[in-house]
This record gives structure tokens, sequence and C-alpha cells, in this order.
């Protein structure tokens, strides 16, 4: 993935078309579980020395006979500049990035930008979505470590529904621990903090993904017997993944439920909560947290 530099003709070429393609199609309603037409990944101040990535993941399972979703990724600046864009083309489980690097800018001090993606619109309105289900994430992490120092997700409109939880991309180096966690919370009216045995334990499978939807390592089985119990399971180095000093691994994280048989039945995994840490292997310190909101 090359360095999104400076507004060039190849990006004025990508925008110009995008702009006459959105206007020989009519806007159509989507039906976008977590999204309208485009999604903001908040404002953050970069200096020189550091590199903001912008992640997009399309999190479809790959099984879906869709299309890809086409989507254009941008850097802004805080008087709305472009600063960088690319068009990405996602095909179900897949995911991608633009970078900005701050060295490449010509800036002094903090430097205040933003990432945006705007979806094209679907090609057949009898069809889902093929954008429907992403996740977009903002990183800024240093040049020389390539450690992750700001993180931030996108606002969800609302939680994916289930059986899974699906997570945006963070990137992990070396000398860090990707760390995903269930917690059984508790709902008085089925269950109380007291570690009584809820109905039938909750069984999540744990998977870590590449930037092709693709299993790093496989998959864990977590089982949560009781109310308020917690389990995690941990992405490091140390699994066989390289990962050196100058090497940045894009990873997005996977919950899967099984399904609900019963559906009279009080569901075990209906008040599971899943989140991200990544850390330092050494110091135990969390850089990133990334939890999923509540449905």
């Amino acid at each position: 993935m090359e360095t999104i530099r400076i507004l060039n003709r190849r990006i004025t070429w990508v925008l110009t078309f995008l702009a006459a393609l959105g206007a020989m199609v009519s806007p159509i309603v989507l039906k976008a579980a977590d999204q309208t037409d485009e999604k903001v990944a908040g404002i953050v101040g970069i200096v020189r020395g550091q590199t903001a990535r912008l992640n997009l993941a399309n999190i479809t399972d790959v099984s879906t006979p869709l299309g890809p979703c086409v989507s254009r990724l941008t850097f802004l600046d805080g008087a709305n500049n472009l600063l960088g864009a690319a068009v990405l083309s996602l095909a179900p489980g897949q995911g991608r990035f633009i970078d900005l690097n701050a060295d490449t800018l010509s800036i002094r001090g903090r430097f205040e930008i933003r990432g945006m993606a705007h979806f094209a619109p679907n090609p057949d309105p009898t069809q889902p979505d093929p954008c429907a289900q992403t996740r977009l994430t903002l990183e800024v992490f240093d040049n020389k470590t390539m450690q992750t120092t700001v993180f931030a997700p996108e606002p969800h409109l609302v939680d994916p529904p289930e059986p899974e939880r699906s997570f945006g991309m963070v990137g992990l180096t070396a000398g860090q621990e990707l760390r995903l966690s269930l917690n059984n919370l508790c709902d008085g009216a089925i269950h109380l903090c007291d570690g009584s045995v809820i109905p039938g334990p909750c069984e999540a499978t744990i998977s870590f993904l590449d930037l092709n939807g693709r299993d790093l390592v496989p998959s864990t089985l977590v089982m949560l017997k009781q109310a308020g119990q917690t389990g995690f399971v941990d992405l490091l180095a140390s699994h066989g993944i390289i990962i050196n000093d100058k090497t940045r691994l894009q990873v997005r994280g996977l919950v899967s439920f099984p399904p609900v048989r019963d559906p009279t039945a009080v569901n075990p995994c209906a008040n599971v909560r899943a989140t991200i840490e990544l850390f330092d292997a050494k110091s135990g310190q969390t850089t990133v947290f990334y939890g999923v909101p509540d449905t």
C-alpha cells in the first residue's frame, strides 16, 4: 500500500470520476445496518514523525454472494481541504487502508486531520447493499517504532446483530500483543451477579483475521459458564506470525456465537460484550482500547 501524498493528478481524476458516477446514479435508500452513505472516523492531531492510517474492513460474510464494496477513503484537514484519497474495492471479508505521512506535509507543530469513507450507491437496489456492513478505524503510529499511539473507531449507529461481534482493523507490531476479551454481563431479569449458573454456557469462537479475511491463527473456543465470567484470547508474534521492527500487521477481531436453537429459551450469550486491547508485551501497558457498543 503506497503512502498517500499531497493531492496529485491521479486523485483528481478519481474524484472527477466518482463525482460523475454519483451524478448518473439516482440516490437510493440504503439497506445498511450500521451506516449511511458515508462514515467519519473522528478528528485527531498529527505531527512530523507520525503517520495516520485509515482502515476500512468489509465484514460481510465471505460466503455471501455479493459484489465488492466500492468506497473512497479521504483525509481532510480542519478547513475541509483534501489531503489524500484512494478508491478501494473490497470483496466480502477483505480490509484495506490508506496512509497519510506527516513527514510528506508542509506542516509545523500539530496538524488536525479527519478520515472519511464515502460509499458508492448500491448497483442493484433489489439486492442487499454490498457496503452495508463495514468498519472504519483511524490510527496514528510512530514512523520509527511503528507502534500505534492513537486509535479512533467510527461511532456505530447500531451494533451488528447476532451471531457475530465484528471489529475494525488495528495495526500490531513487534513487541505488542492484541487481546480480545469477552465478558458475560449480568441481567437482573435473568440472573444475578452472584456466580449463579446461567441456563447453559455461552460458547463463543474468537478469530483474528488478516486483510483478506483469512485466519491468522486457528480460531479459539471460549466458554463462559457463569454470570460475570470473563475470557480472552491473545494474538502475539510467538504464535508464528512474522512481525519485524519495520512491519505492521493489520488485524481485525471477530467473535462468533452459535445460533439460538430455541427462540423461546434464554439466550446464554445475550449479555456478552466484546472488547479489544493492544498492549506492550513487556510492560503490559495498554495503548489501544476498542469496545463494541452495547445493543
